[in-house]
């Protein structure tokens, strides 16, 4: 694992496809924090959804390791633009800290270190960064997080349990 940085006593390191599958019972648990989604193992290794190629998923994904164990994470992959998503953009598709750990700081160190990534490795075009989340006024905390880095809402997309806003930035 190469380490990326330290935080307080936190170790933030890519998320490889070898990292993921040595904790992927905590990172699933992790990525079901998040609510109204259920992920399975095979979810979060997947490598494409719904027919959508995750390029460099493994490239551009993060984990937060307290004393060897996953207390947070940041899944991303470089995704094509389409009616939702104005641009080629790092897209930002989960990002969760463990319950116990949550307003520290640690997600916004996450999401600063992951936005100094700044090239696509298998797209082209102007880098953006994208984001989608829950549009609920109980997750308006998470929206303002993503809108203090300077992310802007582009749209929103709707579910049948919830309705997301989209975030972009350049």
């Amino acid at each position: 694992m190469k380490n990326i940085r330290i935080y307080n006593d936190y170790e933030i390191v890519r998320l490889s496809k070898s990292v993921a599958l040595e904790h992927i019972s905590v990172i699933t648990e992790l990525a079901n924090m998040i609510p109204l989604v259920e992920y399975t193992n095979d979810m979060i290794l997947a490598e494409s959804k719904e027919g959508i190629e995750l390029f460099g998923k493994w490239d551009h994904s993060m984990i937060v390791l307290k004393k060897g164990l996953p207390i947070a994470i940041l899944i991303a992959y470089e995704r094509l633009n389409d009616e939702y998503y104005p641009k080629n953009s790092l897209y930002i598709s989960e990002l969760v800290v463990h319950n116990r750990y949550r307003r520290l700081g640690i997600a916004s160190v996450l999401l600063e270190t992951f936005l100094c990534i700044r090239c696509f490795n298998h797209l082209s075009g102007n880098l953006g960064f994208s984001v989608q989340t829950n549009s609920a006024l109980w997750n308006q905390y998470v929206i303002d997080m993503y809108k203090g880095f300077g992310f802007q809402e582009v749209g929103f997309k709707d579910y049948w349990n919830r309705k997301d806003v989209i975030l972009f930035i350049n």
